[in-house]
């Protein structure tokens, strides 16, 4: 679940992209791009619960981890707006909603007297890792560059 820190730490590369590849873009344009990547993520919740429940859950956690993987590489290669959006926005945030819902609807499977604390540990794990995500990516955007 530790991808699922991606897309909430997304204000950091949003940050740079304003001061350096899209400097000539108002914050408002930039600023949907976070709402886009994390907006798949709670979307894709009912399609993924109903595959989990007949069984197919390990085939939707690879495709998010591929596809979370292919979309790290690809951002290297965006130079505007729209490749950043479809990158960033579309690919990441739907892999990290199947990675994320996966394994959460896992988690509720169990039916014991720790079910809430395994639940909650699950839903609060990405939060904890998208502020050491950000404060990783933004010390080493700072001293090694974004390339």
């Amino acid at each position: 679940m530790a991808w699922c820190s991606l897309p909430l730490s997304l204000t950091i590369f949003t940050h740079h992209y304003s001061i350096t590849l899209l400097r000539h873009l108002p914050l408002f344009t930039l600023a949907w791009l976070p709402s886009i990547q994390l907006s798949p993520v709670f979307l894709t919740f009912p399609l993924i619960r109903a595959l989990n429940h007949r069984g197919i859950w390990r085939p939707i956690f690879h495709a998010g981890s591929a596809g979370l993987i292919i979309a790290v590489f690809l951002t290297s290669f965006c130079r505007s707006w729209w490749s950043l959006l479809l990158v960033q926005g579309v690919l990441t945030g739907a892999s990290a909603g199947c990675v994320f819902n996966a394994g959460l609807v896992l988690v509720e499977y169990h039916d014991d007297k720790k079910a809430r604390l395994r639940m909650g540990l699950a839903t609060a794990g990405p939060s904890v890792g998208g502020i050491v995500y950000a404060i990783m990516a933004g010390w080493l955007i700072e001293r090694v560059g974004f390339r």
